[in-house]
């Protein structure tokens, strides 16, 4: 009991729920990492990208969840503005490894050697899916916020994105 009231007296709701945003993309990374380590032990194949990026989109998924999900702290500044950063920070990471790529490439085409498709197989299946899907994670959180704020000001209600919620809305009860 006393662990109990140690925990809720220390930790708010917004930073229970960035936590979980965090462990939403951790696994996203998880499941790109783990689609490049089969790829390079059993090939690539399409059906493999195609399950790499549904499972990049569900961990996705349960990073929005995490962030935007009725209850205490939902639809939080400091929720969404972690969701937003962790979500760029992989789709930055993704383009600034690719667009280094190609020199590293064009190099060692230049000198020569030839590259196994073993090599560029995980590179094509991992990196596009966990990308992607994180494209997708960002459209669908700006849709989501910003629908329900369109909805909170058309019907009057207040902007009051840190009062815990009881269904939808700003986080006033406006759905």
């Amino acid at each position: 009991m006393m662990v109990r009231n140690w925990l809720d007296e220390s930790i708010s709701a917004t930073e229970v729920r960035k936590i979980w945003v965090w462990v939403g993309h951790v696994a996203g990374w998880l499941c790109a990492l783990s689609a490049c380590v089969y790829s390079v032990l059993y090939g690539s194949t399409f059906a493999g990208f195609v399950i790499t990026l549904a499972a990049c989109t569900v961990c996705q998924m349960f990073a929005v969840a995490a962030a935007l999900w009725p209850g205490d702290g939902a639809r939080s500044k400091g929720a969404l503005d972690c969701h937003i950063r962790a979500a760029l920070s992989g789709i930055l990471f993704h383009y600034f490894a690719m667009v280094a790529a190609f020199p590293v490439l064009l190099v060692v085409l230049v000198t020569g050697h030839d590259i196994d498709k073993e090599v560029l197989g995980p590179i094509a299946m991992g990196v596009p899916a966990h990308m992607a899907a994180s494209i997708m994670n960002l459209i669908a959180v700006g849709l989501c916020v910003g629908r329900s704020e369109r909805r909170a000001r058309r019907d009057g209600m207040p902007d009051c994105p840190d009062w815990s919620d009881s269904g939808g809305g700003c986080g006033c009860g406006a759905d």
